[in-house]
C-alpha cells in the first residue's frame, strides 16, 4: 500500500500511523509532508511492524517549519523473529526557516530476525545559501527562490 499524508494549518496536531506487514512479501510506503508556521506543533508517531518474511516498508517524513512551528516525530521499525529478509527504511528530513522553529526526530529499531536490511536517518537544515544565490543571480527574486527550493524539497 502507498499513502501520502499532508498536514498544514492547525495549532496542534497528533497523528499515529501504523503499518502491519503480516503477509510474506507485503509492502507499505508512507510519505508525510508537513508545512508549519506560527505556533503550530505537529506530533507524529510511525510504526512499521514486520511480522512475515521478505516484506518491504518505507516511511518518509519531510517538514518545512517557519516562525515557532515544531515537529516531534517518533518512528519505530519492529522486525519480529520470523521476519527474515525484511527491508525497512525511515527517512526524516526537515528545513527550518527561522531560528525559533524546531524539529525533534527519534528514529528507533527493534530487530529480532537475521538477514534483514533496516536503516533510519534524520536531517535538520536550513535553505542552502548557495542555491538561493544561484537562483537570484539568474534574476529570480528572493521570495520566489525560497518558494522554488521548498517546493523542490517537498517533491
Amino acid at each position: 500500500s502507498k499513502c501520502t499524508y499532508i498536514l498544514r494549518g492547525t495549532t496542534s496536531s497528533t497523528r499515529t500511523i501504523t503499518s502491519v506487514l503480516g503477509g510474506e512479501r507485503a509492502e507499505s510506503h508512507v510519505r508525510c509532508l508537513y508545512a508549519g508556521s506560527g505556533e503550530e506543533h505537529f506530533f507524529l508517531k510511525t510504526r512499521q511492524e514486520h511480522q512475515a518474511p521478505y516484506a518491504t516498508s518505507t516511511v518518509t517524513i519531510k517538514a518545512v517549519l517557519a516562525d515557532q512551528a515544531q515537529l516531534t516525530s517518533n518512528s519505530m521499525i519492529k522486525v519480529a523473529s520470523g521476519a527474515h529478509g525484511t527491508h525497512a527504511e525511515q527517512v526524516n528530513k526537515n528545513i527550518l526557516l527561522s531560528r525559533q522553529a524546531r524539529a525533534t526526530c527519534v528514529p528507533m529499531l527493534e530487530v529480532l530476525a537475521n538477514e534483514v536490511k533496516c536503516k533510519h536517518g534524520a536531517a535538520i537544515s536550513q535553505l542552502d545559501d548557495e542555491q538561493l544565490f544561484y537562483l537570484q543571480s539568474r534574476g529570480i527574486t528572493t521570495e520566489l527562490a525560497k518558494k522554488l527550493l521548498i517546493e523542490a524539497f517537498l517533491a
